[in-house]
């Protein structure tokens, strides 16, 4: 019977986990005194932002899996026609057309006409 050789631990795997933990505390020691200095408002934007962000995990991670799986489907066997080459356009230039110049109206030729306002309350 071959039964599986146990792996000898390694110095390494020793050194990455106090690494790590050396790493979370330093991080939440630093989050610790950051959070007693700031005022309460910037606390409620922090948290605001930290729940954005872990609302917004799980819709990316739906949004990433819906769209792997779109692009495994089989490969389009559809029949595909070649269309005949595109032609140009036919472009044709007119020519600009002499415009008549607009007429000016009667009463502008002749001045201002006299105006006429009553006021409201007066005899």
């Amino acid at each position: 019977m071959n039964y599986p050789q146990p792996q000898p631990r390694s110095r390494h795997n020793g050194f990455k986990i106090v690494a790590i933990l050396t790493a979370a505390a330093f991080a939440v020691t630093l989050a610790a005194i950051t959070a007693n200095r700031l005022s309460n408002d910037a606390l409620a934007v922090l948290a605001g932002v930290a729940c954005g962000v872990g609302a917004a995990i799980p819709t990316s991670l739906l949004i990433l899996a819906v769209t792997r799986r779109n692009q495994r489907t089989e490969p389009d066997t559809t029949m595909h026609v070649p269309r005949p080459p595109t032609t140009q356009p036919t472009i044709m230039v007119i020519p600009p057309m002499a415009m008549p110049q607009p007429t000016l109206p009667a009463t502008w030729q002749t001045g201002p006409v006299q105006r006429k306002f009553t006021v409201v309350g007066e005899e």
